[in-house]
């Protein structure tokens, strides 16, 4: 029975719950005629539960702060268009630029060329709104040193892609500045020019590299290397993002969403396509390390921490720094956490994987690829990673940071 008051109204179903309800104060009567009831989104336990609720939203209207369940719903659909803006990368935008610019042949390939090699070293995991005029000062100061046509074509490619940005409305000003490259002092050439053979590295290599590292970030490393994560999207996984298979006990990790920038710039965002949010098998070596990870994190706990606050996530720079000086005892040359992508696809595409099945399982595709490929299964994901998993095992038995040594005195 329905106990009419002086606002709203509360009645018992049959379970025992109680509901509560008032009339909407900007259109009490739908078009037909009926009541316009506004329900509270959840049932009470208790008939005072539910008047406290009346009272709530009353209280809330005769302030004049009371939104409407449609007003609640456009709200949380635009944070969550704004979420996505602000959490997306120079890296990632610059490849939907790519892709939807009208270009020839010759032009894409030196785009995505000068892309590849100048700009996503340093930009590529970097929100475009947390990038700034003095760092892109001091980026243009160590600009191919050795190559002026390269410098300058560089520049203007990334002044371009930051003006798009612009008329895309995803930043407000560009913070590329007019003429800036001739106001910034050409860099030295260097005597000689010492070219890394391939960004890529074999799976011994990373082997070598996650043992390198400090211990908080071989599981990272790993992960990243073996199943082509990107940066923000490992840094940001949490216990709950890592599950088991009920019948063959495979550990899988979940991308629905990805860290970019840091500091006061850090933004924690959706994944930039549909491809982005994926379910990746991972390799036996690593799973127990993510299920102590899991159990350590509990489920809204990062995984991979700051060593200073475990709330925090690991800088990029820190992540960064880490591989970089990692590689360079190791004599295999700087690496970064972009190269652990590379890694996967190099070796899986030696390990005979399917294109189609690599571009599923890493989330991500160039715009040749995009066009050339489609969407991969779960199943051939899975298939995809038994093939990883056998390898790394393989490595493993033959290869050594000793091995990796020998090579390199070689």
């Amino acid at each position: 029975m329905v106990k009419r008051r002086g606002f709203g109204n509360i009645y018992r179903t049959a379970s025992g719950q109680y509901v509560a309800r008032f009339a909407h104060p900007d259109k009490p009567y739908r078009d037909n005629g009926a009541r316009n009831w506004v329900p509270a989104p959840y049932t009470f336990e208790r008939k005072t539960e539910a008047q406290l609720w009346l009272d709530a939203q009353r209280t809330d209207i005769q302030r004049g702060v009371w939104k409407s369940p449609e007003q609640l719903v456009r709200e949380r659909l635009e944070a969550e268009a704004r979420s996505k803006r602000d959490s997306l990368s120079f890296g990632q935008y610059a490849e939907e630029w790519l892709i939807a610019r009208k270009l020839t042949p010759a032009t894409r390939f030196a785009y995505e060329s000068n892309l590849r090699t100048h700009l996503l070293p340093r930009w590529a995991d970097v929100a475009l709104k947390a990038i700034t005029t003095p760092e892109i000062r001091t980026w243009l100061a160590e600009l191919a040193p050795n190559a002026p046509g390269a410098r300058k074509k560089s520049a203007e490619l990334f002044r371009t892609i930051m003006n798009t940005a612009v008329d895309d409305e995803l930043i407000p000003v560009n913070p590329y500045r007019r003429n800036m490259l001739g106001t910034v002092a050409s860099p030295t050439p260097t005597r000689q020019v010492v070219k890394r053979q391939t960004r890529a590295l074999s799976l011994a290599q990373l082997h070598a590299l996650a043992h390198e590292v400090p211990d908080y970030l071989r599981t990272l490393v790993l992960l990243s290397g073996l199943c082509g994560l990107r940066s923000g999207e490992a840094r940001e996984l949490r216990g709950k993002d890592v599950q088991t298979a009920d019948v063959s006990g495979t550990v899988y990790v979940s991308i629905v969403r990805a860290v970019s920038g840091q500091g006061k710039a850090k933004v924690v965002g959706v994944p930039k396509t549909e491809e982005s949010i994926r379910v990746v098998a991972v390799p036996d070596q690593i799973s127990n390390d993510l299920l102590e990870l899991k159990e350590r994190a509990g489920d809204e706990g990062l995984l991979f921490r700051s060593v200073t606050n475990p709330a925090e996530h690991i800088p990029e720079t820190t992540y960064r720094l880490n591989m970089v000086r990692a590689g360079e005892r190791l004599g295999i040359g700087p690496v970064s956490p972009h190269d652990l992508r590379r890694t996967m696809v190099t070796n899986a595409i030696d390990a005979r994987v399917p294109l189609p099945d690599i571009q599923a399982t890493v989330g991500h595709a160039t715009a040749s690829m995009t066009m050339r490929y489609a969407r991969s299964s779960q199943e051939r994901r899975d298939k995809a990673m038994l093939v990883m998993n056998e390898a790394y095992k393989n490595h493993n038995r033959e290869a050594s940071v000793s091995s990796l040594d020998e090579r390199r005195g070689a």
